[in-house]
């Protein structure tokens, strides 16, 4: 698959762009306006709709930013191969694991190689699924300092950021 340019936005990333009182606000925003900046294509994925519906109106969002990507049987085809081969921890949560790994599988078939998020089980997720090579995605974790570069490659380390530890 020919890689593309663009990140897609998680849905707790999505929130703390939108509600800013949420503790990673500023640097979701700090991304989200980089990329905007950079001409970096933002996606959101049919999930993280559904999601951040339940919290609040999706029509909220300026929506000529973020471009929503459909999630269809051969993203959830790839998520299912994702699944089977993810060693699980005992404080994975069934139902968020399965969505994480939907996002990595969505992500991966639309070609960016970057999920903006807060969640570190998403991730750990990320980390392992590359280790295992079914996946060239890379988080993009607003609980770490803004590194501006991570819009067009997120693999890249932040000079304060260690790498991740899982």
């Amino acid at each position: 698959m020919k890689q593309r340019n663009g990140v897609l936005v998680d849905t707790c990333a999505l929130i703390a762009f939108v509600n800013v009182v949420d503790p990673h606000h500023e640097c979701a925003t700090a991304y989200i306006e980089a990329a905007i900046q950079q001409q970096v294509p933002l996606y959101v994925s049919a999930l993280t709709v559904a999601e951040f519906s339940n919290r609040q109106e999706f029509a909220s969002i300026d929506q000529s930013v973020f471009i929503v990507e459909g999630f269809e049987a051969p993203e959830a085809a790839l998520a299912g191969r994702m699944d089977a081969a993810l060693t699980r921890d005992p404080s994975d949560h069934r139902v968020s694991l399965k969505v994480d790994v939907m996002l990595i599988a969505h992500a991966e078939k639309i070609g960016v190689t970057g999920i903006l998020t807060c969640d570190h089980q998403l991730s750990k997720h990320c980390d392992r699924l590359r280790a295992l090579n079914l996946t060239a995605v890379h988080p993009i974790l607003t609980t770490q300092p803004f590194v501006p570069e991570k819009v067009h490659d997120p693999a890249v380390q932040g000079l304060l950021s260690p790498p991740p530890v899982h």
